[in-house]
């Protein structure tokens, strides 16, 4: 697992956010934010931002949340700066914590395309499941296609039996 550090993405220049969104892995996954769109998103009580670091001191990724209720997230972004080196599961492994170990939440959901296996399969690993299918619930900014999206939820007790599963036995 990549060793990360975690910052609120409002200690970070949002052009570095912005340029994350035009990666080539990314481009077509996600909408590209404005600086606007960055700066609104920080006046929110309910967005839960992070930039990650990678040892480097360099950006490795971002992750978005929201706070939909106290019992209630949504992980609304996840992006690696490079792609197979663990850093997606890094950030997600950071946000269960953040959400449930240190918020007491109930309940996180996200929605993903439903022809991204790399992020169907990270998601399944540490215990989402999909919880059905948005046909034609996104549509690509590049090709203006419309694409399936999948909704992905995880409860508590789920994540606590991840987490049982993931100690050694002794």
């Amino acid at each position: 697992m990549i060793e990360l550090s975690m910052r609120p993405a409002t200690d970070v220049e949002p052009s570095i956010i912005i340029a994350m969104h035009g990666l080539p892995h990314v481009v077509g996954l996600l909408n590209t934010p404005t600086v606007e769109d960055v700066a609104r998103r920080s006046k929110h009580d309910s967005s839960r931002d992070f930039v990650a670091f990678g040892p480097d001191g360099q950006p490795a990724g971002l992750l978005l949340m929201d706070r939909i209720h106290s019992w209630l997230y949504e992980v609304s972004r996840i992006l690696s700066v490079r792609e197979g080196e663990g850093t997606g599961s890094s950030i997600m492994r950071w946000a269960l914590r953040h959400i449930f170990d240190q918020n007491g939440a109930h309940r996180a959901f996200l929605e993903v395309h439903e022809s991204n296996a790399r992020a169907r399969r990270l998601y399944e690993s540490v215990g989402f499941l999909q919880e059905g299918t948005y046909r034609d619930g996104f549509r690509n900014p590049v090709n203006a296609t419309f694409e399936n999206l999948c909704p992905y939820g995880l409860l508590d007790s789920d994540y606590r039996a991840w987490i049982e599963r993931q100690r050694p036995l002794v």
